[in-house]
């Protein structure tokens, strides 16, 4: 046989057992009605968009407990060693 009817018959006998053993993954009514919207994580967002809203808050947590630690120890403040007055 040639490479050509080689092929065209490996083709063949690999869709011919695709098209013969189907979906595998069979969804069910009760399925659909356990969650009707399986890309939403919550009411509005998805897993991926909250997860991404969760590291800006605890990002903005920690850099806001940073300036509040400055704050407590006075580290913020202008030095009063300068003769001129600092904006």
């Amino acid at each position: 046989m040639t490479r050509a009817k080689c092929m065209l018959m490996l083709g063949l006998s690999l869709s011919a057992v695709m098209f013969m053993t189907g979906c595998s993954n069979t969804i069910e009514s009760s399925d659909i009605r356990r969650n009707l919207t399986p890309e939403l994580f919550s009411q509005v967002q998805s897993a991926e968009q909250y997860r991404n809203t969760r590291a800006r808050s605890i990002n903005h947590m920690w850099r806001t407990i940073y300036d509040d630690w400055a704050r407590i120890w006075f580290f913020d403040d202008n030095t009063r060693l300068t003769p001129t007055p600092t904006p």
